[in-house]
């Protein structure tokens, strides 16, 4: 593990740390509620093992492969808690998908929080994130080296890459959760944490009051 992927690794522990031991206690227990509850949790997951499988490099095409999951846990709760009716929620609860193609999901709720392209980004990755996901060529390249022997050969940017991309996503779903289960203090403890940790403007998540 080089220098640069653990000291990225570590920052986005301490985030995950942060934002697990915010959003303990308990919430509504009205079902819109209670499902972005379960949505934020399993989001929560995939975070926490993308992290644990990158402490072990032979591990890191499966910790790729959790990101679609991460995304769309994520962008799924969103959709449920603030732009879904009372109908699609409760045909989630029953078992089904009333989700709108992933490209007019993000497109959605860009609107809905006002964030300028922050979740149309994942549209632009989306066959990457597939491609990690079902194997596809792009997690089959990086089982071989230059000489063709087979092991785990990704690089330092794409290992850093998903370790901050990640963070950057958990912590998109984790503010806007905060701010409408919790309080919006809440929800800023959790946007200063960030900013503390990831300085650059541009990286700054989404914010926790959606449009009305």
């Amino acid at each position: 593990m080089t220098d640069a992927i653990q000291a990225d690794l570590l920052r986005a522990q301490q985030m995950h740390q942060i934002i697990s031991d915010t959003l303990a206690g308990n919430y509504d227990a009205d079902t819109r509620s209670t499902l972005f509850a379960g949505f934020m949790s399993i989001c929560l997951c995939h975070h926490e093992a993308i992290l644990s499988l990158l402490t072990n490099d032979r591990l890191t095409a499966s910790a790729l492969a959790l990101m679609r999951p991460l995304v769309e846990a994520g962008c799924r709760g969103l959709f449920v808690k603030f732009e879904a009716t009372e109908e699609e929620v409760e045909i989630v609860r029953t078992g089904g998908e009333p989700y709108p193609t992933f490209r007019k999901l993000i497109e959605v709720l860009d609107n809905r929080f006002g964030t300028d392209k922050l979740f149309g980004q994942y549209g632009d990755m989306w066959k990457l994130l597939n491609d990690f996901t079902h194997t596809g060529i792009e997690q089959l390249s990086n089982r071989f080296d230059e000489n063709g022997s087979i092991g785990s050969h990704h690089s330092e940017a794409t290992i850093c890459e998903l370790i901050n991309s990640s963070t950057s996503t958990m912590t998109r779903i984790a503010i806007p959760f905060l701010g409408s289960q919790k309080s919006p203090e809440a929800a800023t403890i959790i946007n200063d944490a960030y900013v503390g940790l990831y300085p650059i403007p541009d990286r700054s998540p989404a914010t926790s009051t959606p449009n009305r």
